[in-house]
């Protein structure tokens, strides 16, 4: 009987276990709509941890030297273009400029996964 309840308890363990490492094999489609310093930081993380970033802001030259600087998965585009390429976005923005960014961009970030930072 502890055979049984062993072999049963490492399996289950090992299961346990690979749950979260699969999990992590998924890479995501990640738009930034504001890719000042906490949208650049959050968004070199994700592209390090292996996920398609798309960085945007008003300034389109800095995002595309910041998608050259990480290589990879990162890229560069404009906020619409950002929205639409998401399955998940993060909106980085100051407070002020939320309305404005849900105006322009809430029809496409309608049943998406939005972060406010």
């Amino acid at each position: 009987m502890k055979m049984e309840r062993r072999g049963f308890l490492l399996v289950a363990g090992a299961l346990a276990l690979g749950a979260p490492f699969a999990a992590r094999a998924q890479k995501t489609r990640i738009g930034i709509i504001g890719s000042g310093r906490v949208g650049s930081a959050i968004g070199a993380a994700w592209v390090k941890a292996g996920h398609e970033v798309m960085f945007s802001s008003r300034n389109l030259e800095h995002d595309r030297a910041l998608a050259a600087q990480l290589g990879g998965g990162a890229r560069a585009g404009t906020p619409q273009e950002a929205a639409a390429f998401g399955e998940v976005v993060m909106v980085s923005v100051p407070y002020r400029a939320l309305p404005d960014v849900g105006k322009e961009h809430g029809a496409l970030l309608k049943g998406k996964v939005v972060i406010d930072t």
